[in-house]
């Protein structure tokens, strides 16, 4: 009895461990925010021109004020509108995985003291995401970064510039929210959340389930790889996710079994497939449709649920079906 006591109570701590730590990357402090003066985020009409003959040091506080309102405008028109041409092309938008600064309040904006097309931004760091959408908090520093401004068609644009995206805390609470991706834990019977930030764009759940499903295909976040583990390494999405009639997310997959490292499917692998991606698009739709290399993930199941694949649970007991509901984890 103490024996099974001990391994019980081993297990318990591994997944009090996981979800704590998949739980250390929420932005939880700072300034309140006033949410009542935000729009609904979706798409909306943005306006792109830039006024005329406006300073170097004008230009750069344009740029990155129009930063700020990416949920609005997430191709990010607005701020393009301040740079040349060819820094229009080279500057990642938002369809492209980018890193994102996070300051602490706002930046300070000033012309070089000896080039003054070039303008100098600094600030103090909060935090920053990574490509993937994981949220990094960071120790308070120095953040500095330079845009250097050319003349085109008469006007000052801006055509050299940070890599990142730089956004206030408190403007980055408002563009960005978080969704859970799953993983599998080392012996394959619980799914574990890695929470990862999107824009907070108004979409439809087939488009934001086609983000979702591109970061499960990526893997793990650095943070949690070492804990986690995923038979998607080997999988492809097929085609972009769609709604059937009957208002299930549609997911077609390919399995490349001839890579190296591939194991052989069988109904625990299936099965382990699909809770992962259930699991990760469980906030958007109930019931998923899943096929794999053109015929159904597993010929007796039409849609896939959570309660259909409760025994993945991240909040049951390695090993069995019972859920842990006395406060034994942290949200």
């Amino acid at each position: 009895m103490n024996r099974r006591r001990r391994k019980f109570g081993a297990a318990l701590a591994l997944v009090v461990a996981l979800l704590v730590a998949s739980c250390s990357g929420v932005p939880s402090t700072g300034a309140p925010v006033d949410y009542t003066r935000i729009a609904e985020p979706g798409a909306v009409a943005v306006e792109s021109a830039v006024a005329a003959d406006l300073s170097p040091l004008e230009v750069v506080r344009g740029f990155v004020s129009a930063m700020r309102g990416i949920d609005q405008d997430q191709r990010l028109t607005a701020a393009r509108a301040f740079l040349t041409s060819a820094a229009s092309t080279r500057w990642q938008s938002a369809d492209t995985p980018t890193e994102v600064m996070i300051l602490v309040g706002s930046p300070r904006i000033l012309v070089d003291a000896k080039t003054p097309e070039k303008i100098n931004l600094s600030g103090q760091t909060d935090s920053y995401l990574d490509v993937d959408g994981a949220y990094i908090p960071t120790q308070r520093g120095d953040y500095r970064g330079s845009f250097t401004l050319v003349q085109e068609n008469g006007q000052w644009r801006i055509n050299e510039l940070p890599t990142e995206l730089i956004l206030r805390s408190e403007d980055f609470r408002i563009a960005y929210t978080s969704r859970e991706i799953y993983f599998l834990d080392h012996t394959d019977s619980l799914v574990v959340p890695d929470r990862r930030w999107i824009v907070n764009v108004n979409r439809e759940p087939e488009l934001i389930a086609d983000v979702l499903v591109d970061k499960l295909l990526n893997g793990p976040s650095a943070f949690l790889k070492p804990a986690v583990r995923s038979d998607f390494r080997w999988v492809t999405l097929a085609k972009n996710v769609t709604v059937s009639k009957e208002g299930a997310l549609q997911v077609d997959l390919t399995y490349h079994a001839d890579q190296p490292g591939a194991p052989q499917l069988t109904t625990a692998t299936r099965r382990a497939l699909a809770a992962q991606l259930v699991y990760t698009l469980s906030t958007e739709v109930k019931e998923v449709a899943i096929t794999l290399d053109g015929e159904r993930l597993d010929d007796k199941v039409l849609t896939w649920s959570t309660s259909t694949l409760n025994s993945f649970n991240p909040s049951s007991v390695p090993g069995t079906n019972a859920v842990v509901s006395e406060g034994w984890y942290v949200a």
